[in-house]
C-alpha cells in the first residue's frame, strides 16, 4: 500500500487527513518537520502532505528543502492556512509538487495525493531505467576493453 507522511502541527488536521486518505493509503503522522524527516529515514513514503508553518527549527518550506535533497523521487504537497502567492511560488521553486489552502475540499486532497503517487511511480521507473542503462553501458565498455586487449597490436 503506497504511503503518506502527514506533517502538521495541528491536530485536527492530521486527524481530518487521515480520515480522507487511510482507505487507499498507509499514513504516517508528524507534528514537527523534524518528527517527519526521522520518519522518512525510516520509512519508504510516496508523498508527503507538509505544513508551512510549523513548530520546531525547521519551517515546512525548510523541511521542503531538505525532503526534496535527500528523497528526490517523494513529492511534497505543501498545506497552508496562509493564502499568499508569493510563498506558493516560493514553495513550487524549491519543489514542491502542489500547493493548497487548508480550506481544501476532501476530493481535492485525494485527486492532489494521487496524480503526485502517479508522479512518484514514473519518477522512481525512470530513475531505474536510467540505473539500467548505466549498468549496461558499462558492462559494454568492459567488453569492449577486453576485446581491444585480445586484439594484437
Amino acid at each position: 500500500m503506497p504511503t503518506v507522511l502527514v506533517v502538521d502541527d495541528d491536530c485536527g488536521m492530521r486527524e481530518t487527513l487521515t480520515l480522507i486518505l487511510r482507505r487507499k493509503w498507509q499514513v504516517l503522522l508528524a507534528e514537527t518537520a523534524e518528527r517527519g524527516l526521522e520518519l522518512l529515514q525510516r520509512h519508504s513514503v510516496d508523498v508527503v502532505l507538509l505544513d508551512v508553518m510549523l513548530p520546531g527549527e525547521l519551517n515546512g518550506l525548510d523541511a521542503l528543502v531538505r525532503i526534496k535533497e535527500e528523497w528526490p523521487t517523494v513529492e511534497v504537497i505543501m498545506i497552508t492556512v496562509l493564502k499568499d502567492l508569493d510563498l506558493a511560488k516560493e514553495a513550487l521553486r524549491r519543489g514542491a509538487f502542489f500547493f493548497v489552502g487548508k480550506d481544501f475540499e476532501y476530493e481535492v486532497i485525494s485527486v492532489l495525493v494521487l496524480r503526485a503517487y502517479e508522479h512518484v511511480v514514473a519518477s522512481r521507473r525512470e530513475h531505474a531505467w536510467a540505473q539500467q542503462r548505466r549498468l549496461t553501458e558499462l558492462r559494454l565498455s568492459w567488453v569492449l576493453d577486453k576485446v581491444r586487449e585480445g586484439l594484437p597490436s
